[in-house]
């Protein structure tokens, strides 16, 4: 399982148990603005904490591979480039994702 796939696995399950990123943060015990750009493939999660996400959106263990591994800093599955090419454009895409 590759990035995206990671992504649009995680975005299905998080629609259909209708959870914010908020309590999925509360749950694995991230913040929000991390827990969102992890999931969306723009940082690396460590395993215990991809652990907890899957468990709590019932994913398959491929999921927690797939978080594992680093972007190298390039667009994430999103298509979003990291802070450092354009800091405002990225929280402003963040905090739309977010909401």
């Amino acid at each position: 399982m590759n990035k995206l796939e990671m992504t649009q696995a995680i975005m299905v399950a998080k629609e259909n148990k209708q959870l914010q990123w908020e309590k999925i943060a509360e749950v694995i015990g991230m913040s929000t603005v991390w827990t969102t750009s992890a999931c969306l493939g723009m940082n690396s999660m460590p395993a215990e904490k991809a652990h907890a996400l899957c468990e709590l959106l019932e994913l398959p263990a491929e999921v927690k591979t797939a978080g594992g591994a680093s972007t190298g800093g390039g667009a994430g599955a999103g298509g979003m480039s990291g802070p450092s090419n354009n800091p405002l454009r990225y929280i402003l895409r963040l905090y739309i994702i977010i909401s």
